[in-house]
């Protein structure tokens, strides 16, 4: 008989896990996996499934939410109107607040800071900076609609626009093109092993990801936010990152932001937050020499003395 009671409150444990996972509310979300290392692509070693970073993130952000993710694969060039649609409830996937694209969707706050990476052939010797591309009028390669390319128009630079990184750093090897600017995540993943390639210059033009949703979900955007907001301060999004070797001095900045103390508000904020905060900010840094962080917002020492070493009084 207890053998029997046990069997049956085992199946109804199951059952009622089924039927809370079947109501659990669906999170869908756009991206396009075509060439779409490291943020979501086909996983190599099992096409069947996709992995990536944002795949990762979105996991995060879903289980902060109670809800259950739902992949839905897109094609870059339409994803906007995909969304507007309806086939999906937001877009993760690189995606930066212009202007155009602020007049047809939401955004929320950002979940990471990039910046554009220029590569050249490891034997070019003209090129050190976009600078001399610009000066020398050669040809640079990136991804179409891109902050990349809206700053190569903006600047004159001629440029040439490809549908995926892999033709563009392949068209860089063959000669085709004299170099190619990209996303760090982009350059990191498909061309900063490359023995025939090399970085030119320093990374630069800093920008944001954000998740993209349909004009009128504010409540699903305020959802959406504090779920960002979860992640960062918990540092699940942290744990991500440098799992997929994305963690930067740029994103430890961004998460200061977060924080209210005048450290942070020296390294994150504008001129007037920094001259507000002065004389407090002082005795903040200070503790970065006794191996503390005092505000606890950086991830690290290394970070934190990193950060310390560019506020003007530290």
């Amino acid at each position: 008989m207890d053998t029997l009671l046990g069997t049956l409150r085992v199946i109804l444990v199951g059952l009622l896990w089924i039927s809370a996972t079947s109501a659990q509310q669906v999170l869908r979300w756009g991206a396009d996996p075509s060439g779409g290392a490291p943020y979501v692509y086909a996983d190599p070693a099992n096409p069947n499934r996709y992995i990536g970073f944002e795949k990762e993130m979105v996991d995060a952000l879903a289980a902060a939410m109670g809800r259950k993710p739902e992949f839905v694969p897109t094609d870059w060039e339409s994803i906007v109107s995909t969304l507007q649609r309806g086939s999906f409830d937001i877009v993760v996937n690189g995606l930066e607040p212009t202007t155009d694209r602020a007049q047809l969707i939401l955004f929320s706050k950002p979940y990471y800071v990039f910046e554009q990476q220029l590569t050249v052939r490891k034997d070019e010797d003209r090129i050190h900076s976009i600078a001399d591309c610009r000066s020398l009028r050669l040809l640079v390669g990136t991804l179409g609609n891109t902050a990349a390319s809206r700053y190569m128009q903006k600047e004159g630079i001629p440029f040439r626009g490809y549908p995926d990184p892999v033709a563009a750093y392949r068209d860089l090897e063959l000669k085709r093109i004299d170099g190619v600017l990209m996303d760090v995540p982009m350059e990191l993943y498909y061309a900063r092993s490359n023995p025939a390639l090399r970085p030119a210059g320093a990374p630069f033009l800093r920008g944001t990801y954000n998740v993209g949703l349909r004009k009128g979900d504010e409540a699903l955007k305020a959802q959406i936010d504090a779920a960002i907001d979860k992640i960062i301060r918990d540092g699940k999004l942290e744990s991500i990152l440098r799992k997929w070797n994305l963690w930067n001095d740029a994103q430890a900045l961004a998460r200061c932001s977060l924080r209210s103390c005048s450290a942070c508000r020296w390294l994150s904020g504008n001129r007037k937050d920094r001259a507000r905060f002065k004389g407090s900010a002082q005795s903040t840094l200070n503790s970065f020499a006794a191996r503390r962080c005092w505000c606890n917002c950086c991830f690290s020492i290394s970070d934190c003395r990193r950060l310390a070493s560019r506020c003007p009084v530290g």
